[in-house]
């Protein structure tokens, strides 16, 4: 069976499995990538040489449309891919494994760079009224935004709750207590990713949502965020609304994975413990929370030096 013919198979099974229509996006392109290069052969006839070679085809030669070469993130993604394929081609069609010996991509994560207060600041307040407009018939002026309400709404969620962007647009109003704040984010898919917990908004984000829902008639079971079409916000709808309200604020790098950093490092600054951070999260592993530690162990570094008695005391 040729690759192209075992990629709907897979696709089916991963879909019966309860993977995400996110992540089999993800694995059709890196499996897409990997047909095209070995010119779609037998499933059978794919060996840990060519894979290989297919590995470091994407590391040194694969460019993207912009003509840059493929993230560390993006080749361990590849390699996912191709181990749950041929995993799958192992259980399903009974073709042996050709890439159990195939290492996995090291690469550097990227540096974590949380939002700072005058940033969130000049993000809300470009929710709230769109850049200034200047004429020489009148004096400048900024328009209200009609979404003002429901993205200062998304903005506060993200922020005191560090949910993903694929657990925002799932909610449901009846995820939501204004009252107590609590957000309930229900497990998805194979509950992998996606994990049954709660976690809390403040003061400020209550408002917020209040003021959004009195402007619509929103029933329990309704998506809590929609378009301005009455259609389900969506991953890349998400980002792409960010990324206008960022460069609306002068604000670079405005993402909603961002605003989840932002929470995880503010949340230990403020006392908060590694091991509820991870439960908040919704992580497997602590390897990612640690990375958050790091940076607020860097910042008591910092404080501790400049707070020296030895240092700033006449001694």
């Amino acid at each position: 069976m040729k690759i192209s013919q075992a990629l709907h198979g897979f696709r089916i099974a991963r879909l019966a499995d309860g993977y995400s229509e996110n992540t089999l996006v993800v694995y059709e392109w890196a499996l897409n990538e990997l047909k095209s290069y070995l010119g779609d052969p037998q499933v059978e006839d794919v060996t840990l040489d060519k894979l290989r070679s297919y590995m470091y085809h994407l590391r040194h030669n694969y460019r993207t449309k912009k003509g840059t070469q493929l993230s560390g993130s993006s080749l361990d993604n590849n390699w996912k891919a191709i181990r749950s394929f041929f995993r799958w081609c192992s259980e399903d069609l009974e073709i042996g494994l050709p890439d159990l010996d195939l290492p996995r991509p090291k690469y550097t994560s990227k540096e974590i760079r949380p939002f700072s207060q005058e940033e969130i600041r000049d993000i809300l307040d470009a929710c709230a009224r769109t850049k200034r407009y200047d004429t020489q018939r009148r004096k400048a002026f900024r328009r209200v935004r009609p979404t003002a309400n429901r993205d200062t709404a998304i903005i506060m969620v993200l922020l005191d709750t560090g949910v993903r962007v694929s657990e925002l647009c799932r909610l449901e109003v009846k995820d939501v207590n204004i009252e107590t704040g609590e957000v309930i984010i229900r497990p998805h898919g194979t509950g992998q990713k996606t994990k049954p917990r709660s976690s809390y908004v403040g003061r400020r984000a209550k408002m917020a949502l209040w003021r959004y829902l009195q402007d619509t008639d929103l029933r329990s079971n309704d998506l809590l965020f929609n378009s301005i079409n009455d259609r389900p916000m969506n991953r890349r709808s998400v980002h792409n609304l960010l990324q206008n309200i960022g460069n609306n604020a002068g604000v670079e790098n405005v993402h909603p994975h961002r605003f989840r950093h932002t929470f995880a490092t503010e949340f230990l600054r403020n006392g908060g413990t590694i091991e509820v951070l991870q439960r908040i999260l919704g992580h497997s592993t602590l390897s990612m929370v640690l990375r958050y530690a790091q940076i607020t162990n860097s910042d008591i570094a910092d404080i501790q030096r400049h707070a020296s008695p030895g240092d700033n005391g006449r001694l």
